[in-house]
């Protein structure tokens, strides 16, 4: 007789307790299979719900760190702005004495070669003093501006065509993209103007070995991320579209250790006989009170991208 035979005659029937109890063993089994299939569901979606949520708070702690370095600079630049005014006034009286006397001397000495090659040399740092005091100036300056509906397009294209000739002797090539769509946005013209300058004469000094300069305009919305400058107690409502500039070269770049300190005044990389450190300084004020936004993009050996944010008001 075979084995499977014998342990069938030989062993005792199953009693309906012990089978109730197998079945209830293994449904408690599939109860515990199911529960932690569950439990790791749950946790599987808490990781990810975690996951997203520290996503958001990142992206909220930038959006604040970005909005506090705005803040801090804009009042470092206030102060900065209302303590050079009283000093360039008082600069300017005894500057204006020191050259009108050595005017006096270079036409009174104009036998005396030595003489007046030391007068022509303070007559040259007098002209770069009084460059420097202007921009102060500038920097400083209170008064209302006057705010008309422009094409930004145009203004963009009055200030290309009086360096592009001057750029392409350097080798440097002017790009324009500029979107077909127009939206008309209220800008003091002068003040837009001057940081577009700036903006181009960085560009030509980092282009020294030549080079491509692309602008671009584009309209885009506003989303829930976009900070923009803003005066206290303002009731100005945020815009649904903006005006978005960008000038983008291929020059040398700015060091990441650099990037930080380009909107401080005088903070420039140029030699001393090229630049003020005032451009980028002055820029950033004007374009705060259009309540827009200056900002700039770097990698050192590769190229910058500025971009400029003009609100467009109905």
């Amino acid at each position: 007789m075979k084995a499977g035979a014998t342990d069938y005659l030989t062993k005792g029937k199953l009693s309906i307790e012990s089978v109730t109890r197998s079945i209830r063993y293994a449904l408690g089994l599939r109860k515990e299979v199911d529960l932690r299939k569950r439990a790791e569901e749950k946790l599987r979606n808490s990781h990810t719900d975690l996951a997203l949520a520290h996503k958001e708070l990142q992206a909220s702690m930038d959006k604040l760190k970005t909005a506090q370095n705005q803040i801090l600079r804009s009042e470092k630049l206030a102060g900065i702005g209302r303590m050079v005014t009283g000093v360039c006034y008082e600069i300017l009286n005894p500057l204006n004495i020191i050259s009108g006397h050595s005017q006096s001397l270079l036409i009174e000495k104009s036998n005396d070669l030595e003489l007046c090659q030391d007068l022509d040399s303070i007559m040259e740092e007098i002209q770069r003093i009084s460059k420097i005091i202007s921009s102060l100036l500038k920097f400083s300056r209170k008064e209302s501006m006057e705010f008309k509906k422009s094409d930004i397009r145009n203004e963009l294209e009055s200030v290309l065509s009086l360096v592009e000739k001057e750029m392409r002797l350097e080798g440097i090539q002017a790009v324009r993209k500029f979107d077909s769509n127009n939206l008309p946005v209220y800008i003091d013209t002068d003040g837009i103007r001057q940081v577009f300058f700036n903006i181009i004469n960085n560009a030509k000094f980092a282009m020294h070995g030549g080079g491509v300069l692309t602008v671009s305009t584009e309209i885009v919305t506003s989303g829930a991320d976009w900070s923009y400058y803003q005066e206290k107690d303002s009731t100005t409502v945020r815009p649904d579209k903006i005006m978005r500039l960008k000038f983008d070269d291929t020059g040398s770049g700015i060091r990441k250790e650099d990037i930080e300190k380009i909107f401080e005044p005088f903070f420039t990389t140029k030699p001393e006989e090229k630049g003020t450190g005032l451009g980028l300084s002055v820029s950033y004020a004007i374009i705060e009170k259009h309540s827009g936004r200056f900002a700039v993009e770097s990698e050192f050996g590769v190229g910058t991208t500025v971009v400029i944010d003009l609100p467009i008001r109905k």
